[in-house]
């Protein structure tokens, strides 16, 4: 696997990184995206 393959996810786990049914919940993604401001 490419080392971008492993890393592009990092983001979907870092929203919730405890849930161990899903990447990540649909609350937690609605909280997080879409993003409001960008640095």
């Amino acid at each position: 696997m490419p080392g971008w393959a492993g890393s592009s996810r990092y983001w979907i786990r870092y929203m919730d990184p405890h849930n161990d049914k899903e990447l990540v919940s649909s609350e937690k993604e609605k909280f997080w995206h879409p993003v409001d401001i960008y640095v």
